[in-house]
């Protein structure tokens, strides 16, 4: 049995990068900021990858651990990117200017 995890536990860097493509191509179609996505879980996600990937290369040692949450972290990353970008750059309200006086 442990050969048999030994051999999927790579496959879930791919498993996990094709769980977070749907939400990428949502935002990188979108065509609004409006898009619901509550940053602060995301940031929280970002932080537990970060200790992961520490805690996986000074504690454990074990580098395709290390490979696996540098994966899910990488894309945590584009999410929170690109809802950033589209709030504050894509579908930034531009100011509009008054008329002139006449």
């Amino acid at each position: 049995m442990e050969q048999v995890f030994v051999f999927l536990y790579p496959m879930v860097g791919l498993i996990s990068l094709a769980g977070y493509m749907p939400q990428i191509i949502k935002l990188a179609r979108a065509t609004s900021a409006d898009d619901k996505i509550a940053l602060s879980s995301w940031y929280m996600w970002l932080v537990t990858y970060t200790i992961s990937i520490g805690y996986g290369a000074f504690h454990l040692k074990d580098w395709l651990f290390c490979a696996t949450m540098a994966v899910g972290l990488a894309s945590a990353l584009v999410v929170v990117g690109l809802v950033l970008y589209n709030r504050h750059y894509r579908f930034k309200l531009k100011p509009q200017l008054a008329p002139a006086a006449e």
